[in-house]
């Protein structure tokens, strides 16, 4: 089974952050790391940041310099075979991963 790496940029979304994180654990694949990239967040990004650290594989943490930066931190530490970025605002639905896959894989 495909590592599915899934790379979430983030900068000041505390109110958001927690449901995109929450949308990537859940997802029905089951073969997936997720890679979070705080980009110089404000103090309560990173309270929530440090709440989330134990679910994730990685929070990488780094002074602000854009998302492009952000999620190409995140790309280069990726292991997976596939990446998924996800904006730290959004959400994917519980079956996203999976049927991403099915079309990496055609």
């Amino acid at each position: 089974m495909n590592l599915v790496s899934i790379i979430i940029p983030c900068y000041n979304d505390a109110q958001y952050i927690e449901q995109a994180v929450n949308s990537a654990l859940n997802q029905t694949y089951p073969n997936k790391e997720i890679i979070l990239v705080d980009d110089g967040s404000n103090v309560e990004t990173k309270a929530v940041l440090k709440k989330l650290e134990h679910k994730i594989t990685k929070l990488i943490t780094q002074e602000n310099q854009g998302q492009s930066t952000a999620r190409n931190v995140g790309i280069n530490a990726a292991k997976g075979e596939f990446i998924l970025v996800l904006d730290s605002d959004d959400y994917f639905e519980p079956s996203f991963c999976e049927k991403a896959i099915q079309v990496f894989l055609q």
